[in-house]
């Protein structure tokens, strides 16, 4: 059985007034009761999120503790929100995917309007045409990778932020067929991407382009 991580949590002065919101102001916490600070967050599910990754990526020789230290937020730069970040993360690639989508919508009106009147695209000259989905035609779960990789401020920093990225990218899998999403692997290993070809609206087939692979033993000496 996994031993529970010992996270003691220090109320502040309840008769003292505090301006602003609580959060927490996490530290480890080492033999000989030598303090280290973590950082600030706002709710349980972000500092024992940030806890549970320490335990796991930095090996002690001797055993540790934690302390979350309820203090206002007044003034306070930095706290990590994983709740927050993750609206505001769900909100920008909502927003993203329901313009690709109008635009999606806007090109086959178009095309139907076109058909409608016994033309098809290649009759008409190139500055009349409009831009068909073409290769890579992004999915919902694409876009919340592609996000991230576009938007400094919305890059997880801490691992409950992570956490609630994976949260969302898996609610996003399960609307989509599974063959249509970016694979996530841990660092270090080769990255897959999920291309999707697309003629007169529908998918011809799927192909994986494998990033990082090594050279043929075939053209080794070319």
């Amino acid at each position: 059985m996994e031993e529970k991580l010992e996270i003691t949590v220090v109320p502040m002065d309840r008769t003292k007034f505090w301006p602003g919101n609580t959060c927490y102001a996490f530290y480890k916490v080492y033999p000989g009761e030598l303090r280290w600070f973590i950082g600030h967050f706002r709710a349980p599910y972000d500092y024992e999120a940030e806890a549970e990754w320490l335990e796991s990526h930095e090996k002690e020789p001797s055993p540790v503790r934690y302390e979350a230290c309820e203090v206002s937020d007044w003034k306070l730069d930095g706290i990590c929100d994983s709740a927050k970040y993750a609206e505001k993360l769900e909100r920008i690639v909502r927003e993203k995917w329901e313009t690709c989508k109008r635009s999606e919508q806007e090109y086959n009106d178009w095309k139907a309007d076109l058909v409608a009147k016994g033309f098809s695209e290649s009759d008409l000259p190139l500055s009349k045409r409009r831009w068909p989905p073409l290769l890579a035609e992004p999915s919902l779960v694409d876009m919340y990778y592609s996000c991230i990789r576009d938007n400094d401020g919305l890059e997880p920093k801490w691992e409950s932020e992570r956490r609630r990225l994976h949260e969302l990218v898996s609610k996003a899998r399960e609307s989509e067929p599974g063959d249509w999403c970016v694979k996530p692997l841990p660092v270090y290993e080769q990255i897959h991407f999920y291309l999707r070809y697309i003629y007169d609206g529908e998918p011809l087939k799927t192909t994986q382009f494998r990033f990082g692979r090594k050279q043929d033993e075939t053209h080794k000496d070319d």
